[in-house]
């Protein structure tokens, strides 16, 4: 498999598609596997060349050699990325953390950004997030895999998605299958650098189209977090998707993909 050394780090990525270039960013504790079957195979469809990776601390791109960093590191990274595959200005598409690793990334390195497109993120936690975040943290250090993916799943899915039992179990046997797990340090360090994020101040200064996307029952970032980030970069476009949580792109993926190609084209 491919990876690249960056940042005294060996990235895991993969590069599929053709046409203009997608940058996938993924959110806490989760690795580029839930891209490539939700997501990549419409864009692929739609013309675009999709590159997918693990963050520093998740999947097969592994361990911090640091012992604690903040959401610029992440953004560092991807753009290290970015620069040494040549993909040059790129629609960035970040979930959750991933939408707060892409602000950083519009903000320190506009040479490389064609467009944003944040998902179920937010420019800073709240009391109510961060509360939600340090218990998961606890959690993590305390239950079985399993146990901590049946805590954390009524945060990211909406009823719906219980009712669609072949979906929610593929869903469940691909986290507990990942040959990969990622370890509770990597995933305590991972929290502490979103719960430290925060460009709320800074977003004025961005001036890519950036289209900002939300399920309308997300109650982990709640839909009143991207409504300020698009209130405060200039033009950006607000979707709230229906019927949809804070994985709006796996419960959902075919509205949310039909939303994020129509912005992109």
């Amino acid at each position: 498999m491919p990876k690249l050394h960056v940042n005294n780090l060996d990235f895991y990525y993969d590069i599929v598609g053709g046409g203009q270039s997608v940058v996938f960013i993924s959110g806490v504790s989760s690795d580029h596997a839930g891209w490539l079957g939700s997501q990549v195979p419409d864009f692929i469809a739609a013309e675009f060349r999709c590159l997918v990776f693990d963050n520093r601390d998740v999947g097969q791109t592994g361990e911090s050699p640091i012992p604690s960093y903040g959401i610029a590191q992440f953004a560092d990274d991807t753009v290290a990325l970015i620069r040494q595959l040549n993909f040059g200005r790129t629609h960035i598409i970040g979930a959750s953390m991933g939408g707060m690793i892409a602000q950083e990334i519009a903000l320190n390195h506009p040479d490389c950004v064609r467009s944003l497109t944040l998902v179920c993120t937010t420019s800073k936690a709240d009391l109510y997030m961060i509360n939600a975040i340090e218990a998961w943290k606890t959690a993590a250090a305390k239950m079985t895999r399993e146990e901590f993916l049946q805590l954390r799943m009524p945060w990211l899915f909406t009823h719906r998605f219980y009712q669609r039992s072949d979906v929610m179990d593929a869903y469940r046997r691909r986290v507990l299958g990942n040959p990969h797990p990622q370890s509770v340090a990597a995933f305590h360090r991972q929290c502490e650098a979103l719960i430290a994020h925060d460009t709320l101040n800074r977003l004025t200064s961005i001036k890519f189209p950036t289209h900002v996307v939300v399920g309308a029952e997300d109650i982990l970032i709640p839909p009143r977090h991207s409504q300020m980030i698009a209130e405060r970069i200039p033009g950006a476009r607000l979707t709230v998707l229906p019927d949809t949580g804070h994985c709006l792109f796996w419960e959902t993926p075919t509205a949310f993909n039909r939303a994020v190609l129509n912005f992109l084209k």
